[in-house]
C-alpha cells in the first residue's frame, strides 16, 4: 500500500511539474501566455527584453555577488547567487529561459537519490506546497536528484523593483518549503521505555 502511495505520489507531481512548464514555460508552450491573460495584440508595440547580460547588470545592482552559468559551447546563459535573510543562506540560479520571454529562478528544496525511498508524508507535503506557494512552484528534477523551487516571471519590461520582489518571493517560498520538508521527514522518536515495577 504505502510503495502505491508514493508512486501515485510521484506521479502526480510529475503531472504538476509538466503542467506547469506548459503554463509557465515558453519553450514548452510558445503561444501560450503566462498566468492568464491573452497573447498581445497584433500592431502593437513590443515589450522590451532582458538580455542575459542585462540580467546581470540588474541583479549586480541591485547588490547579488554573481557566479556566470555557461553552456557546454561557453555561451553564458545565467547566473548563481546567495540571498542571505534571516539566518538564511539560500541559493539561487537565475537565468533567461530559452525563448528569452522569462526570467527563471530556481533553487534546491532537497537532495533525493531516489524519489522511491521517500515516504508519503513527504511526497504529500511538496504537493501541498506547491499548491499553497504559486506562482513559485516546487518540482522534482531527475537530472540534479532533487526537489527544486521554481518562479518564471515574464520578461517583457521587467523592472529592477520587480526583481527584487521576484528575489523576496522565491526566498520566502523556499524556506517555506525546506520547512515543510524537514517537518514531514523528521525521524519519529522511539517511544520511551517502559520499565516494569
Amino acid at each position: 500500500m504505502r510503495k502505491l502511495l508514493c508512486t501515485v505520489a510521484s506521479a502526480a507531481l510529475a503531472f504538476s511539474s509538466t503542467a506547469f512548464a506548459q503554463n509557465a514555460f515558453p519553450s514548452a508552450a510558445p503561444n501560450a501566455p503566462a498566468f492568464g491573460g491573452s497573447p498581445p495584440a497584433v500592431g502593437k508595440a513590443t515589450a522590451k527584453q532582458l538580455t542575459v547580460e542585462d540580467l546581470g547588470t540588474m541583479l549586480e545592482n541591485l547588490g547579488y555577488e554573481l557566479v556566470p552559468v555557461k553552456g557546454d559551447k561557453g555561451e553564458l546563459f545565467g547566473y548563481d547567487t546567495k540571498d542571505t535573510t534571516e539566518g538564511w543562506t539560500l541559493n539561487a540560479r537565475i537565468e533567461l529561459s530559452p525563448s528569452g520571454k522569462f526570467v527563471w529562478i530556481t533553487g534546491v528544496v532537497a537532495k533525493v537519490d531516489n524519489v522511491n525511498d521517500v515516504s508519503k508524508e513527504a511526497l504529500l507535503a511538496m504537493l501541498v506546497e506547491s499548491q499553497k506557494l504559486g506562482p513559485a512552484h516546487v518540482h522534482y528534477s531527475t537530472a540534479f536528484k532533487s526537489f527544486m523551487l521554481a518562479v518564471a516571471m515574464p520578461n517583457a519590461n521587467f523592472t529592477a523593483v520587480e526583481m527584487r520582489g521576484a528575489m523576496t518571493l522565491y526566498t520566502d517560498s523556499l524556506k517555506q518549503a525546506i520547512k515543510s520538508w524537514e517537518t514531514a521527514t523528521k525521524p519519529t522518536p522511539a517511544p520511551a521505555p517502559t520499565t516494569n515495577d
